[in-house]
């Protein structure tokens, strides 16, 4: 069914997810958190001061985390350790909230993270058990409160902290496209559009985002998956896992389904081995600027009397 080859689709993939609103509103919220940072944050450098911080704002553990510099892994880590050495059984990873609330009713936690933020680079018992490598960065004084007033700087540290937040955004209105296509086209042809499809594949329940059916009783005949990855990981060599799954999903369950991937963003090209593999296994593999010739393709499906069957969830 696939008449493209993979270059041809690599050609028009996105390097980058433009979509101006999003950054509009996020490089304006920067600037008034940079605002509201220096405002409130002005007197974390000294003990009264820092508990005061922590106590009037819910997000004041990753704010000082973000104006430091350090991850929140590591400062998750460093937590962990200061409950086993007092003595506290640990079985899991505090939130930040449940940290923050763990030092709202703790003295002695009070006055250990405190000692951590103020005079953790110089505190020798702490170097006993932390790489001065990494307990250097914990350190309040009066050059990280200058630090507040410098928006360049500031600016930086706070887009890092919101680049997860920017990229959910986009994928976002990445799937807002597609979905929108797909009502358009099940409303003009009279189709089922399924929305997060629960299937059991390999022994394992997964989510498949969209399935299209002739009727909400019927068995789907197109079942639709997305990628979307900017950068290049482990994630998209269990994205074709997972097309590979549902493709025997299909064969074991005597389906005719076709299976279309709506992929995007450089971090394929950096992947090609498993793009490659996508191809093999996808019956039709889209990106965001070809989507809308799945038209097309359903055209061709409804064209043709399929098979009646029950829908195998």
């Amino acid at each position: 069914m696939n008449n493209q080859k993979p270059n041809e689709i690599l050609q028009s993939l996105s390097y980058f997810f433009v979509y101006p609103e999003v950054s509009e509103r996020l490089i304006k919220e920067i600037d008034n958190k940079i605002d509201s940072l220096r405002d409130s944050m002005q007197f974390i450098n000294t003990k009264e001061g820092l508990i005061k911080y922590i106590s009037d704002d819910p997000d004041s553990l990753g704010n000082i985390i973000m104006v430091l510099n350090v991850s929140e892994e590591y400062f998750k880590r460093i937590v962990t350790l200061l409950r086993a050495r007092h003595g506290l059984e640990v079985s899991n990873e505090w939130s930040l909230v449940a940290t923050r609330n763990f030092f709202l009713s703790n003295q002695w936690f009070r006055d250990a993270l405190c000692e951590l933020f103020l005079h953790g680079a110089e505190n020798e018992e702490l170097a006993e058990v932390i790489p001065s490598y990494n307990l250097r960065a914990f350190r309040i004084d009066a050059t990280t409160i200058a630090r507040l007033s410098n928006r360049d700087l500031m600016g930086i540290l706070l887009k890092k902290d919101m680049d997860s937040q920017f990229s959910t955004e986009c994928s976002q209105r990445n799937i807002r496209r597609i979905d929108e296509t797909l009502v358009k086209i099940c409303e003009k042809e009279g189709l089922f559009l399924n929305r997060d499809v629960s299937l059991k594949l390999a022994g394992k329940r997964e989510q498949i985002p969209y399935a299209i059916s002739r009727s909400k009783a019927s068995a789907p005949f197109v079942y639709i998956m997305m990628g979307f990855y900017l950068t290049t990981g482990s994630t998209q060599t269990s994205f074709v896992t997972k097309i590979s799954r549902l493709k025997a999903y299909i064969r074991d369950n005597s389906q005719e389904a076709a299976v279309v991937c709506v992929v995007d963003g450089a971090g394929w090209i950096a992947r090609r081995s498993d793009f490659d593999e996508l191809f093999e296994v996808a019956d039709q593999v889209y990106t965001l600027n070809s989507f809308a010739g799945i038209g097309e393709l359903i055209d061709e499906f409804i064209s043709v009397p399929l098979k009646s069957g029950s829908v195998k969830y």
